[in-house]
């Protein structure tokens, strides 16, 4: 299992007003949404490269369970065991409806012999790439049962068009890459896009990152939706603290509304008691 855990640019020297510019942007973004303030805009979490318990982790799920925020975690089939199942399950009992556990790859290994990595990509067969989506999701569900939800997340955010054909033919509920990925995804197969990058940034300098934080959660309130990709093993003191406070700013906003990256079963399933509305993103 090779998973960067270098923090970013962006959080090795965080501005002592974070919170504040990142308050501002998000208010000027909801003001381009709707003027008039009547719009809400929903914004859901996604962590992906999960599967392997650790301070880190439990720390950072502790924020979402504190405020009853949900969190939709994608998890490496390879990467899980009952074990591990059994301590990750343990940690989010008092709140198990908050979370979205679904599918990341199979082994997120890249595939590609040049160009951008790739799991499920084009150098492979489409046999090949049948059976390690086959194999990870019965690996998901005899290990998570009912936890389980049917989406999937392709490592490094991308999948061939292929990839996407078999998941509408596997009976996946929905695809999650990032913002106008391409190729787009079949009509059958929502794609629960992020738009806002917290810990994979490419941005040489804070001072760079941060102008480019800004301006994703700007874009994306006044797009009418924030969809924030976290990485908790690229995460340091400061990046769990920032986080700690703007779920407050989210909890607290009366224009952001918490949703939950995940699919009913039926449309006759009702939202969990003393949860946040699910507010579904497709």
């Amino acid at each position: 299992m090779a998973v960067r855990t270098t923090p970013c640019s962006l959080w090795r020297a965080v501005p002592h007003d974070a919170l504040r510019q990142a308050r501002l942007a998000l208010d000027r973004g909801l003001d381009r949404l709707d003027p008039l303030g009547a719009r809400t805009c929903p914004v859901f979490f996604r962590a992906d490269d999960c599967g392997v318990p650790s301070n880190i982790w439990q720390e950072f799920i502790q924020l979402f369970l504190l405020r009853r925020i949900p969190l939709a975690p994608s998890l490496v089939p390879a990467w899980i065991t009952a074990s591990r199942w059994k301590i990750l399950a343990a940690q989010t009992a008092v709140a198990p409806g908050l979370f979205a556990w679904h599918q990341h790859g199979r082994l997120h290994v890249n595939h590609e012999p040049s160009g951008k990595s790739m799991e499920f990509g084009p150098a492979r067969t489409r046999e090949h790439k049948r059976q390690d989506l086959e194999a990870g999701r019965r690996r998901l569900e005899s290990l998570l049962g009912d936890a389980f939800v049917p989406l999937f997340t392709p490592p490094w955010n991308r999948v061939d068009g292929e990839t996407l054909e078999l998941l509408v033919e596997l009976g996946y509920a929905a695809v999650s890459r990032s913002r106008n990925a391409s190729p787009p995804a079949p009509p059958e197969l929502p794609d629960i896009f992020v738009n806002v990058d917290l810990h994979t940034r490419k941005e040489p300098t804070p001072a760079a990152a941060w102008t480019g934080l800004l301006g994703e959660l700007e874009s994306g309130a006044a797009a009418g939706r924030l969809g924030i990709m976290c990485h908790h093993q690229r995460m340091n003191r400061a990046a769990l603290d920032w986080m700690a406070g703007f779920l407050s700013l989210l909890a607290g906003h009366p224009r952001l509304e918490p949703a939950a990256m995940a699919c009913r079963k039926s449309a006759k399933e009702k939202d969990p008691p003393g949860h946040p509305r699910l507010v579904i993103i497709a």
